[in-house]
C-alpha cells in the first residue's frame, strides 16, 4: 500500500540533518521500503531512550529525491517531553524506526480555488499541497503566520517558489493574521486546509461556524 492507516513499522537510515529555522531540525530519512509521499501523509517515528520508547507523528514534509527518502522538520520547544530532543539528537548514518506513510490528511485536488493556512511549524504538512495545487494550476493562495521570520520553517524556500501567493503574517512585524478577515477572504467555493496549533485552528473553526461556511470546506490537522 502506498500510504494508508495501516501501521507497518521499519527501519530508516538518517542520511541528513540541518536546522531550517529556529529551534526546527530538517530531518532526512531514507526506510528499508520505498513508498509513495503524496501531500499530507506522516509517519510515525519510535525513539528509544535509556528509561522508555516514545512514539511521535511527524508529517513528510517532502520527497527526497527518487528513491523513497523523505524530509521531517521537528520543532523542539523547552517544553519538550523527550521526542523531540530524541529527533534533534539524531545525526547521519543513526538508524531509526518509523511506520509506512500514514494517511489522515489527503489533499483532495479539484479545479474549485483552495486556501492554505499554515501556523509555524504546521507549514509541514502543506509544502505538498500549495505545491500540487501550483503544478495543477488551481487558484490557490497559502497563508503562513508565525512569531518571528526566523523562527518560520521554509520561509524564504516558499517566497521563491509560490511569490505573491505566499500571504506572510508575522506578529514581530506588525502583519499577524486577523482570523475573522481571513476566514471572509476564503472564497465560497473554496476549501481551506489548515495546519498548525490547537489555538490557531480552533479560532479559525468557530469563525467558520460563525460565518456559517460549510463545514466539509474546512480541513484540519495539528
Amino acid at each position: 500500500m502506498a500510504s494508508s492507516h495501516t501501521v507497518v513499522w521499519q527501519n530508516a537510515r538518517v542520511e541528513e540533518v540541518s536546522p531550517v529555522a529556529a529551534h526546527v531540525q530538517r530531518i532526512v530519512l531514507r526506510p528499508d521500503r520505498a513508498r509513495p509521499t503524496p501531500p499530507g501523509v506522516h509517519v510515525d517515528v519510535r525513539l528509544r531512550l535509556a528509561d522508555r520508547t516514545l512514539e511521535r507523528s511527524y508529517s513528510i514534509v517532502e520527497p527526497v529525491g527518487a528513491d523513497g527518502a523523505f524530509a521531517l522538520s521537528v520543532f523542539r520547544s523547552e517544553t519538550s517531553r523527550g521526542g523531540a530532543d530524541a529527533m534533534h539528537a539524531l545525526r547521519p548514518g543513526d538508524t531509526v524506526e518509523v511506520t509506512e506513510p500514514l494517511q489522515d490528511f489527503a489533499y483532495r485536488g479539484g479545479r474549485d480555488p483552495v486556501v492554505f493556512l499554515a501556523g509555524g511549524v504546521g507549514i509541514t504538512a502543506l509544502v505538498q499541497m500549495a505545491r500540487a495545487a501550483r503544478g495543477s494550476g488551481r487558484p490557490y493562495r497559502l497563508a503562513y503566520c508565525g512569531r518571528s521570520a526566523a523562527a518560520m520553517p521554509y520561509l524564504d524556500d516558499l517566497r521563491r517558489e509560490h511569490g505573491p501567493l505566499l500571504e506572510p503574517h508575522i506578529r514581530e512585524e506588525s502583519t499577524g493574521l486577523d482570523i475573522a478577515a481571513f476566514v471572509a477572504s476564503v472564497p465560497a467555493a473554496a476549501e481551506l486546509y489548515v495546519c498548525g496549533p490547537i489555538r490557531l485552528m480552533d479560532a479559525v473553526r468557530r469563525e467558520w461556524l460563525a460565518a456559517e461556511r460549510k463545514p466539509a470546506q474546512l480541513r484540519f490537522e495539528t
